[in-house]
């Protein structure tokens, strides 16, 4: 007996420490998805910070006080920041768009002078002119011996050469089968990978991208987590632990007023959310914004139908009238910019603020 009682013992200990072992491992792929939410990217660290930069690289009309700027970085920096620069301006279909971008730029300007004379319309010759100075001042193809230094310093000596290649062969002939090259550089995800593992492998950068964490703003940090939720499903986000479910639907709902405003919101799947916003924007302290939403709901048949379809068989099927107008009309009453620091606000106090 006393050989059974241990052995008794030992099985529900086991069994004990088994149970625990598989709450634990339930319970920990949430605390990751949680830091994954919470704590932004190299990527986007390094992204939100050029991003000013590279804006003004490619669209000042003079480019000398920024390209001095640049000019005056440490050169590891200077190097991340035309590396950053090329994976912003150079397209998923291929990088030898980079150095085509004029040619094609003058193709559909030669494309739509034919097609407006076809139709018998007359566009003055400035007209044109002033695209193709458009396209040609953001070509990006003038910084290419600046990115290709880059290139080389960060030792992606693949992507360098075949950077090369494809912009002498682009300067012989825009039109040629790029189609190998671009094989050879490699997607845009692989350069931002590299992109990141050149950061974490220099010392210098290390250093800077941490100064340059810290002064990422609280609406960037917000946007980066709302970026994270948006990739979720639905059935992922009804599974959000409350506060961040209520940044998910309230940042949803803003999104979809500020592009086509609180008519879009409920005629799109963001309407499904409708009652969650009201709920949520309530508990932010956002009353009256809350108030609004519940009239708009007020304006659907009963029960509300959060079903994206049924809701516009029952409501949106006819014509646009009186009552898509009124709809609209709710737009201007929650406008008024408050709502993405009730979030920041929200974000800080859970502790969900990405870091």
């Amino acid at each position: 007996m006393k050989y059974a009682s241990v052995l008794l013992a030992a099985l529900l200990t086991s069994a004990i420490v088994a149970t625990a072992s598989a709450a634990s491992d339930q319970t920990q792929p949430e605390a990751r998805d949680l830091q994954a939410l919470t704590t932004m990217s190299t990527e986007f660290v390094i992204e939100t910070t050029f991003l000013p930069q590279i804006m003004r690289v490619k669209y000042d009309d003079d480019k000398g006080p920024i390209l001095a700027d640049i000019g005056r970085l440490q050169p590891d920096v200077r190097n991340l920041f035309w590396l950053s620069y090329l994976h912003y301006v150079a397209p998923g279909s291929g990088l030898h768009h980079f150095f085509t971008t004029v040619a094609e730029g003058r193709k559909i300007t030669e494309e739509a002078k034919k097609l407006l004379v076809a139709q018998g319309q007359s566009v003055s010759e400035d007209t044109f002119h002033e695209m193709t100075a458009m396209t040609e001042k953001s070509d990006p193809a003038r910084n290419a011996d600046a990115v290709l230094k880059a290139l080389t310093a960060a030792g992606l000596t693949r992507q360098a050469e075949a950077f090369a290649a494809e912009r002498d062969l682009a300067a012989q002939n825009a039109d040629a089968d790029f189609t190998a090259l671009d094989a050879a550089f490699g997607e845009m995800t692989e350069l931002r990978a590299a992109i990141r593992n050149y950061v974490e492998r220099t010392p210098v950068l290390v250093e800077w991208a941490a100064r340059a964490r810290a002064e990422i703003d609280d609406e960037d940090r917000l946007s980066y987590l709302t970026g994270k939720l948006n990739k979720m499903e639905d059935a992922e986000i009804d599974r959000l632990p409350k506060a961040l479910k209520q940044i998910y639907v309230v940042d949803y709902f803003n999104a979809e007023m500020l592009n086509g405003g609180v008519h879009q919101f409920f005629f799109n799947s963001s309407g499904r959310y409708a009652p969650d916003v009201a709920v949520a924007l309530r508990e932010l302290g956002l009353t009256r914004h809350a108030d609004v939403i519940e009239r708009g709901i007020d304006m659907f048949s009963k029960p509300y139908p959060t079903d994206t379809q049924k809701r516009r068989v029952l409501n949106f099927a006819g014509e646009w009238g009186p009552w898509d107008d009124a709809l609209s009309a709710l737009t201007y009453e929650v406008d008024d910019g408050e709502i993405t620091p009730a979030l920041i606000t929200l974000a800080k106090r859970e502790n969900l603020l990405p870091r």
